[in-house]
């Protein structure tokens, strides 16, 4: 199927016309392997192969077979639409108020690991640079459309610039967390920040979803962390960065407590850290 692919878009872009016995010819060996031309005799694809008569035979005999294509960011490729991009726990209800605005609140206890959220992107896009690594430019490496690693990635039929997978290629290469793409999500942004949530996020492709991390007594807020972490910043630093790409200044427990601490109003926490790291390990405080 991939094979009767590239010859469609071969033919699309604008192939030599005194070379396109030979896309023919392919084309009829793919169908014949596939069973859907039954009728097409060994000798056209001779014919096609020697640029004789056989040429204009197969071409009369492909040209109403319209190949099915799978990639998934071609104009062609058909998908549906889910009439509702994301799903929520019947564990947690919106709330809001004049201090937090809209946010989750547990309506019963999640258990660690539990789905809070799973919402697909409304809009996503590749971040340009490979952030420091090594193996390229992340438009190079990842499907333009789900984000998916592209392992041979196919050139956009309208643009220079964007390339797309072949549909159902993305799969798990390693293990590091690596940063390739920003995008949008409207339920998801509904949840609040902490500097030490109770939630956990994972992506597969576009689809972000949102688990709790720890044990969530109902009433508790549901909570996610933007980016600055108590276990990776200082207090001041969360706080400086927050400030200048969110626009308010955090309150949340560990903050507070951390600010206690400093003003001498509180008991220091002992923490553990990473041996390998040094890191403070990410433990619930109390």
């Amino acid at each position: 199927q991939d094979c009767l692919d590239d010859v469609r878009r071969a033919q699309e872009l604008g192939y030599p016309p005194e070379l396109e016995h030979k896309i023919l010819a392919r084309r009829t060996s793919c169908l014949h392997h596939l069973g859907i031309l039954e009728g097409a005799s060994n000798s056209q694809t001779r014919g096609s192969l020697s640029g004789g008569d056989g040429q204009s035979s197969a071409a009369t005999a492909l040209s109403s077979i319209e190949p099915f294509s799978k990639s998934c960011g071609t104009p062609s490729s058909q998908r549906e639409a889910s009439t509702v991009p994301w799903e929520v726990s019947p564990a947690i209800v919106l709330h809001s108020d004049a201090l937090r605005g809209r946010h989750f609140v547990a309506t019963e206890e999640l258990k660690p690991g539990e789905v809070v959220l799973q919402e697909e992107a409304f809009a996503a896009v590749l971040i340009p640079e490979g952030r420091g690594r090594q193996s390229g430019p992340n438009e190079d490496l990842y499907c333009h459309h789900c984000l998916g690693q592209a392992e041979l990635p196919l050139p956009c039929l309208s643009c220079s610039f964007s390339s797309y997978c072949r549909g159902g290629n993305s799969h798990v290469a390693e293990m590091e967390q690596v940063r390739i793409a920003t995008a949008f999500y409207s339920a998801v942004s509904l949840l609040n920040h902490s500097c030490q949530p109770n939630t956990s996020i994972t992506f597969h492709n576009t689809t972000m979803t949102v688990r709790a991390s720890q044990r969530i007594p109902a009433t508790q807020e549901v909570l996610h962390c933007y980016g600055p972490h108590w276990s990776r910043m200082a207090l001041k630093e969360r706080q400086q960065a927050l400030s200048l790409q969110y626009f308010f200044q955090c309150l949340c427990t560990a903050c507070v407590s951390e600010e206690k601490e400093e003003a001498g109003m509180g008991s220091p926490v002992t923490q553990f850290l990473c041996s390998q790291c040094g890191l403070s390990l990410q433990v619930s405080r109390a």
